[in-house]
């Protein structure tokens, strides 16, 4: 990894970690889940070919975007975990 890389991911993640943190939270994400879900938006940035190569307003947007993708497949994944309530009914659950 480049130094100069590393160094403007720590900026972007100390400048805008918790204005992301506030938008997963305002998204339905957990505060438990919020900082995990803004760093893997940070990383998944950081992998990517734009990184290094967008405008800070351009950077902005392409992280809160993926901090909201990342935010709705977390909760599609929560929702497919739970059980209908007649399966936990019928199970004997309940």
């Amino acid at each position: 990894m480049s130094e100069n890389k590393e160094a403007l991911l720590r900026e972007l993640i100390d400048k805008y970690a918790k204005l992301y943190m506030k938008l997963a939270c305002n998204s339905g994400v957990s505060s438990e889940n919020a900082e995990d879900i803004v760093m893997e938006a940070f990383w998944s940035f950081y992998k990517s070919d734009s990184f290094g190569h967008l405008s800070e307003e351009e950077t902005k947007i392409v992280v809160a975007n993926a901090v909201k993708n990342i935010c709705r497949d977390f909760a599609e994944r929560k929702s497919e975990c739970k059980k209908p309530d007649w399966m936990n009914t019928a199970m004997g659950w309940s």
